[in-house]
């Protein structure tokens, strides 16, 4: 029997509540088991993080219906300074003789996190990372956003590992262009890999018009922030003035009202909104993406401030505004020719509530122009396929 092909992944864990990362793991390797199928081969995945799971790796592997046998997942090390080095020895060796059975590695990066804009210590952790892959085996750099960097260094450091890597991938157009500014390397274009996620179709229960709305609510941008991640962002828009006001006109507009959250503080948040907006109906606190983009799936329509919850009700065919507050929002719609995000950094809060209310009330518009987008999307996701099958192909043929 052929040995299988030991293929790494960073950057998109499984043991993460936040959705969108599953989404990006679940995206991932149901890309590459595609690919081991077209090619009559076998993979064996190596997923690295934080706090590793077999519980969750064989839930993960019965949702995509595949052989629990074929991934493990594999503690990361801890580089951050000399003492955690020494402490945390025997991760990092481990995780450093995985990376050498590897074929290729593949970073996503949780699909944003290449960047400066969440803090230093996010950014240096996952570079050093890849630089320790680049010294050792292929890195691939994954479909994902590429900056903004603040800081020039920083920037600097990022267009090195560019440049090594054997293959860049971008998701969006301004990341493409961004790659090319700082390195000189021409990246592949893509879709978001959560184009593809699996799920199970919840559109039967739509009604047909505007009754229905799913709300996700952001734990990371409200005042009495919740999510511990670093923020070097600013927003033009009042977020908590945001959610009341557009809260304040779905109720009493008398519509059917889901919250629904896509990370950990979101559900926090939600429950706090519960209190105050009793109508208002609380979505499960879902484990997996894959449930969660069947629910959105449900809804007549959606309005979301994190990415990836609203990729699934783009790619679900579900009406979206997508309510952004960085860059990697418009640069992956303006991809697929949707025109209504709604940009928190650029809008104050009046002109951010009206742009909802705008989608609500030309609903049919918003449902025709959402249609056209996910007509491009699912083109785009078949394209993404064969533009990683071509790179793979390549690389598995200079071993």
């Amino acid at each position: 029997m052929t040995k299988p092909i030991e293929i790494g992944i960073l950057g998109a864990p499984i043991n993460n509540m936040n959705l969108g990362c599953q989404a990006l793991t679940y995206s991932m390797v149901s890309l590459l088991e595609a690919t081991s199928q077209d090619f009559n081969i076998k993979f064996q995945y190596n997923i690295f993080e934080w706090k590793p799971s077999r519980e969750l790796d064989q839930n993960f592997c019965k949702r995509l219906q595949m052989d629990s046998s074929k991934l493990v997942s594999v503690r990361l090390g801890n580089y951050k300074d000399i003492l955690r080095r020494i402490k945390y020895w025997t991760h990092n060796r481990n995780m450093e003789a995985v990376i050498r059975t590897c074929a290729f590695v593949i970073d996503l990066t949780e699909g944003d996190s290449f960047t400066d804009i969440y803090g230093n210590d996010r950014f240096n952790t996952q570079t050093f990372l890849k630089e320790l892959v680049e010294k050792t085996t292929s890195l691939i750099l994954g479909s994902q956003t590429y900056g903004p960097f603040k800081d020039p260094s920083n920037e600097n450091r990022a267009a090195d590992v560019i440049k090594k890597a054997t293959a860049v991938f971008t998701r969006d157009r301004i990341s493409e262009k961004y790659v090319k500014k700082i390195s000189g390397v021409d990246p592949i274009l893509t879709c978001d890999l959560a184009f593809r996620l699996p799920y199970k179709s919840r559109s039967s229960e739509k009604t047909g018009s505007a009754r229905r709305i799913g709300f996700n609510v952001s734990g990371l941008l409200v005042s009495d922030k919740i999510e511990g991640t670093a923020t070097e962002f600013t927003l033009k828009t009042n977020y908590d003035e945001f959610v009341k006001r557009v809260l304040d006109y779905l109720i009493s507009h008398q519509y059917e009202v889901h919250l629904i959250g896509h990370v950990a503080a979101d559900y926090t948040v939600n429950k706090i909104l519960k209190e105050k907006y009793p109508s208002v109906i609380l979505a499960p606190e879902f484990d997996n993406p894959m449930d969660a983009k069947s629910y959105i799936s449900s809804m007549d329509l959606f309005i979301g401030s994190r990415m990836h919850a609203t990729i699934a009700a783009l790619t679900s065919n579900t009406p979206v505004v997508p309510v952004a507050y960085s860059r990697k929002f418009t640069g992956l719609f303006e991809n697929v020719d949707y025109p209504y995000v709604v940009d928190l950094q650029t809008e104050d809060t009046n002109g951010a509530v009206q742009a909802v209310i705008d989608r609500i009330e030309n609903y049919d518009e918003t449902k025709s122009d959402t249609e056209k987008s996910y007509q491009i999307a699912m083109i785009q996701n078949d394209e993404c396929l064969k533009a990683y099958e071509t790179v793979i192909r390549k690389v598995l043929s200079n071993r």
